[in-house]
């Protein structure tokens, strides 16, 4: 089965006269793709429209040659997807089963022995094995997650968009998760929003940052990590000519701007890219 291809063309989304995206063009295939960027960037938006939950103000978005602003098109891709919203509204009285289930009902996955057998693999994927009779209302934060990361899991659909599935998991917990989804990401699209750029790059085939409702970068990890080449150093103070220092030593600050000073230069890191996108005036890449 050939990998789901993504194919935003100049897409533009306000809210209450507020741009939420501004001319977003992109085209994503298989792999795991992981979209960063400040809070109010943009990326729930960006999800929601490859999700086919928000339309377009204008533009265009194509999800494996399906338009997505045709019902037709909707169908289709949402027959094909799993899908993990930033906010999942869980029924706090049902139970893990319970809820996972009546999901994998909806999606028509039948028959009913296949079904108990996907809702079981799904929860134990996340972790939850042990609590799958628990009801919900008694779980915590991170496994109220994972519970609706279960349910975006199910039926190993073709496209995967998880909105900040990592927010309230522990950290170990959230590189399984990671670890996962670059594994289904082999055979499928996989597209996942986060704040913590962290590790991301070791798992994901290309990163998109989005600011300010505009793309400001998209490529692979070392491409961005690549960006801040040159422009990394470390000051015993914060130095007033850098884009942004932070302490990252009880002696030193880690500074990224335009230019390291001379002899200064530090390694650069993928947050270090991640700083430059968001601040260089010469880091778009379209």
């Amino acid at each position: 089965m050939a990998p789901v291809t993504i194919e935003v063309g100049n897409v533009s989304r306000a809210f209450g006269g507020r741009d939420a995206l501004v001319d977003v063009t992109v085209v994503l295939g298989g792999g795991l793709t992981a979209v960063i960027g400040p809070n109010g960037s943009g990326k729930t938006t960006l999800l929601r429209l490859l999700a086919t939950t928000e339309r377009a103000d204008r533009g265009s978005v194509r999800v494996s040659g399906h338009d997505t602003s045709d019902p037709s098109g909707r169908l289709a891709v949402r027959r094909a997807l799993g899908y993990l919203t930033q906010t999942e509204s869980l029924p706090l009285r049902m139970t893990v089963h319970q809820y996972v289930e009546y999901v994998a009902v909806l999606k028509e996955i039948e028959p009913r022995a296949w079904r108990l057998a996907e809702v079981a693999r799904c929860i134990d994927t996340v972790g939850l094995g042990g609590r799958m009779h628990d009801r919900i209302r008694n779980l915590s934060g991170g496994m109220r997650r994972r519970v609706g990361l279960a349910q975006a899991l199910l039926g190993n659909p073709a496209l995967l968009i998880l909105d900040e599935p990592d927010a309230a998991l522990d950290p170990e917990t959230r590189r399984l998760m990671l670890a996962d989804l670059a594994e289904r990401s082999r055979n499928s699209t996989v597209v996942v929003s986060t704040h913590h750029t962290g590790d991301i790059g070791r798992w994901c085939d290309r990163i998109v940052v989005l600011s300010g409702g505009r793309i400001r970068f998209t490529g692979p990890p070392g491409h961005l990590r690549d960006l801040a080449r040159g422009r990394v150093w470390r000051a015993a103070e914060p130095d007033p000519e850098a884009w942004h220092c932070w302490q990252d030593s009880p002696t030193t600050w880690r500074c990224v701007g335009a230019s390291a000073p001379d002899g200064v230069g530090a390694e650069p890191t993928l947050d270090d890219g991640y700083l430059t996108a968001l601040w260089s005036p010469r880091a778009t890449r379209p």
